[in-house]
């Protein structure tokens, strides 16, 4: 698996969450609203299916499994098709398990630094830290509270050498897709189901 395909489901990991409250209407549909609306979420977990279109394969890649995430940085993607898999982020450690008796992988954020842009833009996202987001991410928001989507372009080379960009839409406090177009043509799409 590229570390670029290891991305995309702590990509989903990070920004899966159920519906949040209401909102105050007076407020005006911006980044920092959007950002306040996802950061209410505390504790989640739920459904994701995901499709993965590589270049080098004919046919796309179909995952299924839940996401989950807890506060402040622990994210968890289990996968239950097509094979089982489980991968873990905490702080700065990812850990991998695929076969029941297989050792478990474990690898340093900090050694990756396109994938840990990635978990950095996503926490402050999750944080409603536009500050931090922004450091790695251009972000542009389009549409209104009940239908948005946001186009996260890399300020960064180190995120930018494999992802041309990635976008994110939804309603109000809740993510529905995840679409991430990397440089070399492979493209991640994930779908958000409901919270479990």
């Amino acid at each position: 698996m590229s570390l670029s395909a290891a991305a995309a489901p702590l990509l989903v990991l990070l920004l899966a969450f159920a519906p949040t409250p209401g909102r105050a209407q007076e407020a005006p549909w911006s980044l920092s609203t959007l950002l306040a609306a996802l950061a209410q979420h505390k504790t989640v977990t739920v459904r994701f299916s995901e499709e993965r279109r590589l270049q080098y394969l004919t046919e796309s890649i179909r995952l299924e499994g839940t996401l989950s995430f807890e506060p402040p940085d622990r994210l968890e993607k289990r996968v239950v098709r097509p094979k089982r898999e489980r991968m873990t982020v905490e702080g700065n450690l990812i850990t991998i398990e695929t076969n029941p008796g297989d050792p478990r992988v474990r690898v340093f954020l900090s050694d990756y630094p396109a994938l840990g842009a990635f978990v950095t833009a996503l926490r402050a996202l999750l944080s409603g830290d536009a500050t931090d987001l922004e450091r790695v991410f251009q972000p542009a928001l389009a549409g209104t509270e009940e239908s948005w989507s946001i186009r996260l372009t890399p300020r960064q080379s180190a995120v930018s050498d494999t992802v041309r960009e990635i976008r994110i839409s939804g309603a109000g406090g809740r993510i529905a897709s995840i679409d991430i177009l990397e440089t070399g043509g492979d493209r991640s799409i994930i779908a958000i189901h409901e919270a479990i």
